[in-house]
């Protein structure tokens, strides 16, 4: 088995660029690169507590439709939106 230069198998990287892959019909839906905020700012950017953001994620699993995607780290990153009064 082929190993790259961290010994890690080569085909660990051909498996994660195939997971990370556009899924056909999925053109104008938010990319990877846009979930970039930590809780946190996204919360400065909602001008709302850091808490608040993550207590409605505990109980509703999202913030007023705002859904994050978790890393593998557990950590959560949002998108870049604000939520205005339209939008809920």
């Amino acid at each position: 088995m082929e190993t790259n230069r961290n010994g890690i198998p080569g085909n660990i990287n051909r498996i994660a660029s195939v997971a990370h892959a556009a899924t056909p019909g999925t053109e104008g839906q938010r990319t990877e690169n846009s979930f970039t905020l930590s809780s946190g700012q996204f919360a400065a950017l909602n001008q709302v507590k850091d808490q608040t953001v993550r207590k409605r994620f505990c109980i509703t699993g999202s913030y007023f439709g705002v859904r994050p995607r978790k890393l593998a780290n557990g950590r959560l990153v949002w998108p870049a939106v604000q939520i205005s009064l339209d939008s809920i």
